[in-house]
């Protein structure tokens, strides 16, 4: 299955994200966050260290071979699945950015004999 995603200027967001990444593994890494969320768990993806724009448009095709995620995928209306897909890639970007960036507290508690 070739899903075709178009980013415009409401997807600055995804764009960055995309020229953030290695050359040619876009469709690999959106085919894993698909895999997660339908698994409904947040794929493990790089994101950069600061979440940031870029304008742009960019059209892209990548295939889709596992038969589970190709069900996943027609599970999806037509009319609404460039949409969904693009709002499932930002809820993974943004998770893993969370993660990514979170600042652990360490609270140290010491007994004290008396």
């Amino acid at each position: 299955m070739t899903i075709h995603l178009i980013l415009n200027e409401t997807d600055s967001d995804l764009i960055y994200w995309r020229n953030f990444l290695p050359p040619r593994t876009f469709g690999k890494y959106v085919c894993r966050i698909l895999e997660a969320e339908r698994n409904g768990q947040i794929a493990d993806i790089p994101v950069p260290e600061n979440l940031e724009t870029e304008k742009g448009y960019l059209d892209l095709k990548f295939v889709i071979n596992e038969k589970d995620l190709i069900n996943f995928i027609e599970s999806i209306p037509n009319w609404k699945r460039g949409t969904l897909i693009k709002s499932i890639i930002r809820k993974h970007i943004y998770e893993n950015y969370v993660r990514k960036n979170q600042k652990y507290k360490v609270k140290v508690v010491r007994k004290v004999k008396k």
